[in-house]
Order: structure tokens, then C-alpha cells, then sequence
């Protein structure tokens, strides 16, 4: 495994920068690591379903790399804030940590075991200082005021639908910032026209589609940008499985 992990840290560099990305020794050592990690933990804890060396960096942390060149970074003084909420094994939020060396990142992760492992690694890669592991339900943690209406950006991988992730994410964006959903690029255009209708109910705005590189990927993949132009309602989000057994669209 330390001989691919090696190679792998290879394609990371080679492959960030097809996307975009130039990644420092430092943060090409802290994904490598991570890998590691992540592998360590999968075999007693579901993380990923499959953890070989290749699968995890072209599905999870290059994919999760695609997000980087879309967020910008804050002001010297200020600095830029995402919440991911499920967090799972890391993806896309604590890549992006890594990628993003000045971003303040929540990881928010419902299930124990999982949050154990991210709270483990984010010590073993040095983020403590900017990176908090949230053990919660999204759909809790977003009435409370001290996390509300709080972040430049959100995101959200593999929870459930658009409308689902949608309305767990948006109600923790400042006014102004972004949630980047990803999709694959059939159900982006699947669910564009009802997004660009529905989501004005959550006081957001389909603000762009992004298409990160096919060859990179091996996949058609798609990025909604959404950016919030009011405060969301508060009935929003609904008490747990609302988002997920009647959602908005």
C-alpha cells in the first residue's frame, strides 16, 4: 500500500494541476496522508466502499479537488468559511480544507463513527486549529443562530436529491454566499429547470453550471452554483426526513 499510495501522490499533482490546482509538496503530503488514513479506518469502518488507491483519488479526492477553483479566498484579515454537511469520509470538506491552506472549515456528520474518524484526522494532518468536526443533524444545526446565515460557501455529496441538499445547505450561507452541489451531469440537467424555479422559495439563485474535465474525472460531472440572495425562511429546514420523503421539488 506504500508504494501505491507513492504513485498516487504522483497522479495528485499531475491531476490537480489539469484541474486548475497547484498544490504545494506540503498539501500533496497531507492528501497522500490522508489516503492513508482513510484506508487504515475503512477496514473497520464503512467509509468508502471501495478504498483501493486509484477508485479513492479519481472518485473522492480529485473529485473533490474540482470544487477548489471555484472558491475564493477572504481577505487577509477575514478569513473564507465552508460548512460540508455529511461529511462521511472527508469528502468533498476536508480535501477542500487541505486544498483551501486559509479556509475555517465544519465538517457536520451525523453518524458517530464517522465523526470519530474525521476528528482523528484532522488532528493527525495538523487542521485542528481550522477545521471543527460537528457529530449533529444538519436539519438541527441550521436553527441555531450561531450557525445560520454563517458560511461564504456549502456543500453536500451524495445525501439525497437536489431539493434535499438544497434545503439542508442553503440556510447556513451568509447572504451572498454559494452552495456547490455536485451532480452528476445527467441529473444536472435533469434538475436545472425545476431548481431555477423552486429554489426562489429559499430565497437562492441558480447562479451557474460548471463541467470540471471529463478526462480528469473519468466521468461526466457536474457543479450547481447557488447563491443565496436573502435570508432562507425559517421553517426551513424541515424536522428530519421532511427534505427527503416530500421535498420542495
Amino acid at each position: 500500500m506504500r508504494d501505491k499510495l507513492t504513485i498516487s501522490s504522483k497522479i495528485i499533482s499531475a491531476e490537480a494541476e489539469k484541474l486548475g490546482l497547484n498544490l504545494s509538496s506540503e498539501q500533496i503530503d497531507q492528501l497522500t496522508e490522508f489516503c492513508s488514513i482513510l484506508t487504515r479506518f475503512n477496514q473497520h469502518t464503512n467509509l468508502v466502499a471501495n478504498c483501493e488507491a486509484d477508485v479513492l483519488l479519481r472518485d473522492h479526492v480529485l473529485d473533490s479537488l474540482s470544487l477548489s477553483g471555484l472558491i475564493k479566498p477572504g481577505r487577509k484579515d477575514v478569513s473564507t468559511s465552508l460548512i460540508d454537511i455529511g461529511s462521511g469520509g472527508g469528502f468533498p470538506g476536508l480535501v477542500l480544507a487541505i486544498a483551501q491552506p486559509t479556509m475555517a472549515v465544519a465538517l457536520v456528520e451525523a453518524t458517530g463513527k464517522k465523526a470519530r474518524f474525521l476528528s482523528e484526522a484532522i488532528t493527525i494532518l495538523s487542521l485542528d486549529q481550522r477545521v471543527q468536526v460537528f457529530n449533529q443533524r444538519a436539519e438541527l444545526m441550521a436553527h441555531n443562530a450561531a450557525y445560520r446565515r454563517r458560511f461564504d460557501y456549502a456543500t453536500c455529496r451524495a445525501v439525497g436529491t437536489l431539493a434535499t441538499v438544497l434545503e439542508l445547505t442553503l440556510p447556513f450561507l451568509k447572504t451572498g454566499g454559494v452552495a456547490l452541489i455536485q451532480r452528476s451531469a445527467a441529473q444536472a440537467q435533469m434538475e436545472e429547470k425545476p431548481a431555477l424555479k423552486e429554489v426562489k422559495r429559499l430565497k437562492a439563485e441558480l447562479i451557474g453550471i460548471v463541467y470540471p474535465d471529463e478526462k480528469v474525472l473519468t466521468k461526466a460531472r457536474a457543479i450547481l452554483q447557488f447563491q443565496q440572495k436573502n435570508p432562507v425562511p425559517n421553517i426551513y429546514p424541515r424536522p428530519w426526513p421532511k427534505p427527503k420523503e416530500a421535498p420542495l421539488f
